[in-house]
């Protein structure tokens, strides 16, 4: 949460380094000045060390933080354990997530198969993934997440033949 803040706004939120620490803030804003500076500092300090975020010191001596592509990697990871698949209905229309990523980069290729089918895809081929709710934002943040955004797409297709064994199971047809 801590580099979600800084991402957007240039403050630190705090859930990355434990999920729970949402509930500290209202004990942190209650404390003393100079306690929540220095919890600040050490939090900063720790995401500097790892390499998520820079600290800039300005020519009046105040402190600037800004995040490093690592610090978005690990933004864009918390946003995707985050995001779930809810529709409850079907509009009779299947996602497509097809991939060509070079042998050169199969790590990558690996992550991706193992993210789809954590959301729920369904394998058709080795690179041809589908489900049948939308699911654009998450297949974006794993382009984005993954550096993978020329190779691979992202299709709406209407019912097809032979789609009957996917519809069973995913149990879109209650009566």
């Amino acid at each position: 949460t801590v580099l979600g803040v800084v991402a957007v706004a240039g403050i630190i939120p705090l859930v990355l380094v434990a999920p729970g620490a949402v509930k500290l803030l209202p004990l942190l804003a209650s404390r003393p000045e100079r306690v929540y500076r220095r919890t600040t500092d050490k939090i900063l300090r720790r995401f500097e060390s790892r390499g998520w975020a820079k600290i800039f010191v300005k020519p009046d001596g105040s402190e600037s933080v800004s995040l490093t592509e690592r610090g978005r990697e690990e933004v864009l990871k918390y946003e995707l354990r985050r995001m779930t698949i809810t529709s409850k209905t079907w509009d009779q229309c299947w996602r497509v997530v097809m991939f060509d990523v070079r042998m050169s980069r199969d790590y990558l290729r690996k992550r991706l198969r193992l993210s789809l089918k954590s959301f729920g895809f369904s394998r058709l081929q080795d690179s041809v993934w589908i489900h049948p709710h939308e699911c654009e934002e998450i297949v974006e943040l794993l382009r984005t997440m993954l550096r993978l955004r020329g190779e691979v797409l992202y299709l709406t297709c209407v019912r097809f033949r032979g789609d009957k064994w996917l519809v069973d199971h995913y149990d879109l047809l209650k009566a």
